[in-house]
C-alpha cells in the first residue's frame, strides 16, 4: 500500500480542540511547569537509563523490518525519528518516554501480535504525542496515575492542590490528548481497518481468534455504547465517575470518536489534499481552541439534524457541511444542498451564564422550515471564547448572532 507523505501538515489540523483547551488550562497553573519539569526530567531520565540498559534498541542493523516500519511512520509525519526500544513485557502497550530527548518504547507482545499496518497506527499515535507537545504533562499524568501524588515531595496546601486540582485536570486533559493521537495514528497508517483492529486487540480480543477478527465490530459496539448512555441519568453519571481519574478514555469510545472525525471528512482532506489544503486546515484550526471546539460541536449538531430530517447517511453530508462552515463553500449540488442558512445565537443570560443555540433554515418538500437547536456547549462565562467575551463587553450586548452559512 502506497501511503501519502503529509508535507505541510501541522498538529493543529488534527489536534482535538478540547485537548488544546485543557492543556492551556494546565499551563496556567502557577509555577507548575517549573516544579513538575524538574521532577519529571529526573523521572524520565531514570526511565531512559532503565530502557537503554534493559530493553532492546531497534536499529537498521538490529531489527531491519521493524526499523523500516518506524522510519516509514516518521517519514509520513515528516518527523525526525526518535530512538525506538522494545521492552520484554506481556502487556500490549507502547509509550513515549522523555521530555527533551523523547524515545518510544513498545512491548514484545505488541510487536509480536500486531501486523505492519497496526504497528504504523501505534507508532503514529506516539509520534502524535511529540508533535502536539504532550510529552511533559503526558509523562506526569502517567506518573501520577501509576505511583500517586504522594511520590512528589510536597505537603500541606501544595499536596492538596496536586490531589484536587492538578491531578483531575491532568486526567481530563490526558483523555482528550488520546483522541488527538488516535487521529495521528490513523493519519500515519492511513487505514481505518488497521486502526480498528489495533484497538480491538488492545481491548482484549483473544489472540487465539485473531483470524476471526472483524475490525468493524468495534464501531458497532461504540454506537451501541453511545446509545446506552442516553438511557438514563444514572448510567451517564456512573460512566463519568468511572473515568474521573482515568488517564485514557475507554477504547470503544476512542474508536467511535476516531470514526466520527473520519466521517466528517478531516482525514480525507489531510491525506488526499494538497500541501496547500493541509496548510489551510492547520491555519484554520490554530485559532482560539475554544472557538474551534465550538465550531466542531456545531458541525456535529447540524449533521445530526440534517440526517434526522432527510434520513441521509452522516458520511455523505458531513464533509460538505464541514467545508461550508470552515471554508465558506456552497452546499449547492452536494448531498446537503437543502441546508439553506445557519446562524449561531449566543445569548448572555446572566453575569456568569451564556446560552448557545443554532438556527437552521432547511428546504423540505419545497417549503422552508426553521429549526432551533440548543448547542451542547459549556454555559459558564469563564469558558466562552475570548473573542466572544470581549465582544459582549465592548458592545454591551445581550445577544450576538453569527452567520455560519448562507446558500450562495
Amino acid at each position: 500500500m502506497k501511503r501519502q507523505k503529509l508535507t505541510g501538515l501541522e498538529h493543529y489540523a488534527y489536534q482535538h480542540p478540547s485537548d488544546r483547551v485543557a492543556l492551556n488550562a494546565i499551563k496556567k497553573i502557577p509555577v507548575l511547569d517549573k516544579v513538575v519539569g524538574y521532577i519529571m526530567e529526573k523521572h524520565c531520565l531514570e526511565n531512559e537509563i532503565a530502557l537503554s540498559g534493559s530493553a532492546f534498541e531497534v536499529t537498521a542493523k538490529s531489527c531491519p523490518h521493524i526499523h523500516g516500519i518506524f522510519l516509514e511512520a516518521c517519514d509520513i509525519f515528516c518527523q525526525e525519528p526518535p530512538r525506538l526500544y522494545i521492552e520484554d513485557s506481556m502487556d500490549l502497550n507502547a509509550s513515549m518516554v522523555g521530555i527533551k530527548n523523547p524515545l518510544i518504547c513498545m512491548t514484545t507482545r505488541m510487536v509480536s501480535n500486531f501486523n505492519d499496518a497496526e504497528l504504523l497506527y501505534v507508532l503514529g499515535h506516539e509520534l502524535g504525542h511529540h508533535a502536539c507537545g504532550h510529552t511533559l504533562y503526558h509523562n506526569l499524568a502517567l506518573f501520577l496515575a501509576q505511583i500517586g501524588s504522594t511520590a512528589i515531595p510536597m505537603a500541606g496546601v501544595a499536596q492538596f492542590t496536586i490531589d484536587h486540582t492538578v491531578f483531575p485536570l491532568l486526567s481530563v486533559w490526558s483523555r482528550r490528548a488520546e483522541y488527538s493521537c488516535d487521529r495521528a495514528g490513523l493519519l500515519v497508517c492511513q487505514d481505518m481497518d488497521a486502526a480498528c483492529s489495533a484497538m480491538l486487540k488492545l481491548a482484549g480480543f483473544p489472540e487465539k481468534y485473531y483470524h476471526e477478527l472483524k475490525p468493524g465490530l468495534i464501531l458497532e459496539q461504540a454506537e451501541r455504547f453511545q446509545q446506552s448512555l442516553g438511557e438514563g441519568r444514572l448510567r451517564n453519571l456512573l460512566a463519568m465517575k468511572q473515568q474521573f481519574y482515568a488517564s485514557h478514555p475507554r477504547l470503544i469510545e476512542r474508536a467511535g470518536e476516531l470514526n466520527l472525525w473520519r466521517l466528517e471528512g478531516w482525514f480525507d482532506d489531510i491525506v488526499y489534499g494538497s500541501d496547500e489544503v493541509r496548510c489551510n486546515l492547520s491555519r484554520e484550526m490554530a485559532r482560539d481552541p475554544v472557538e474551534a471546539e465550538m465550531l466542531i460541536v456545531a458541525l456535529q449538531v447540524i449533521v445530526a439534524a440534517y440526517v434526522e430530517t432527510f434520513d441521509e447517511k452522516p458520511e455523505t453530508v458531513a464533509p460538505p457541511i464541514r467545508e461550508a462552515l470552515i471554508s465558506g463553500k456552497s452546499l449547492r449540488y452536494t448531498a446537503a444542498e437543502k441546508l439553506l442558512h445557519v446562524e449561531l445565537h449566543i445569548a448572555r443570560e446572566s453575569v456568569n451564564a451564556i446560552r448557545y443555540s443554532l438556527i437552521l433554515l432547511i428546504n423540505k418538500d419545497g417549503s422552508v422550515i426553521k429549526q432551533e437547536i440548543l448547542l451542547p456547549f459549556p454555559e459558564e462565562w469563564s469558558e466562552a471564547p475570548d473573542s466572544l467575551r470581549a465582544m459582549f463587553i465592548r458592545e454591551n450586548k445581550k445577544l450576538i448572532i453569527r452567520e455560519l452559512y448562507k446558500l450562495k
